[in-house]
């Protein structure tokens, strides 16, 4: 299964005031015929910088016989001299890899992911958040997930899917068009134009539903709940009665030894 992907995202750095243009890479879920899915990127991307610096990464992935899964190589070079590389990299983006001097040809750093302690994700618990933030709107499915009932999840997923079509009938209907909160639809970016100029890279709204920005001061000045007494279940009652209903059906489900269902590992 391959997944084609379109559009960049522009990160910016405010520590050190610089901008970088990451591209979406090709994914293709591998695995499938053995029941032991994952993900392997695929392609060449290249992100340019606003400190004159190329990374350049290329993904190779495991063949039929040779390689190893989410394997990679990338270097980091100066924008007007691509074949004076600083850096090199070479390994598994899901394990460990080497980062190398490439001018000395010296290893100084090998990063092994499970030895790494990554600081915790710091968010409010999920009963202070907003109902539009996404851990409170897919908590039903999560909560789901990891007990490995996927009957659940899936009623759960689709009752969140029923009401966005909903709303967008309803907005139709009533001759209303939905505004994100937090972002602005431009018809260009100057500093899309200024990374992309040396790659041929363009903005491509159509196929990307828009291009859109970040408001840093509509998030600044916003105040919770963001959309009042409407979630992306309907309005707030409507989104109570919805989830008794799944979460009643479910336990009813549970208790019928025709509908339960065993996940075995």
């Amino acid at each position: 299964m391959n997944v084609k992907q379109i559009g960049h995202a522009n990160l910016h750095i405010a520590a050190f005031n610089e901008n970088y243009l990451l591209p979406l890479p090709n994914v293709t879920v591998k695995g499938i015929l053995s029941a032991n899915l994952y993900p392997e990127l695929n392609g060449t991307y290249y992100i340019p910088s606003s400190n004159g610096f190329v990374s350049e990464i290329k993904f190779t992935g495991k063949g039929i016989i040779l390689g190893k899964k989410n394997s990679f190589e990338a270097k980091v070079y100066d924008a007007s001299k691509p074949n004076h590389v600083f850096f090199s990299v070479k390994g598994q983006w899901s394990d460990s890899f080497t980062i190398t001097d490439a001018r000395s040809g010296v290893d100084f750093e090998v990063y092994h992911l499970d030895k790494i302690d990554f600081p915790p994700l710091v968010v409010r618990p999920i009963h202070e958040q907003d109902p539009w933030e996404s851990q409170r709107v897919w908590k039903d499915v999560v909560s789901a997930l990891e007990e490995h009932d996927m009957a659940t999840a899936g009623k759960c997923k689709s009752v969140l899917e029923r009401a966005q079509r909903d709303l967008r009938a309803k907005e139709k209907l009533e001759g209303k068009k939905w505004q994100p909160r937090f972002f602005l639809p431009v018809d260009s970016d100057s500093t899309f134009d200024a990374l992309a100029r040396d790659f041929g890279q363009k903005l491509e709204a159509q196929r990307t539903k828009g291009v859109w920005k970040f408001d840093a001061n509509a998030f600044q000045w916003a105040k919770r709940p963001f959309h009042e007494n409407l979630t992306p279940f309907g309005l707030a009652e409507e989104e109570i009665n919805e989830r008794e209903v799944v979460i009643h059906n479910a336990s009813k489900s549970k208790s019928s030894p025709k509908s339960s269902m065993k996940v075995y590992k």
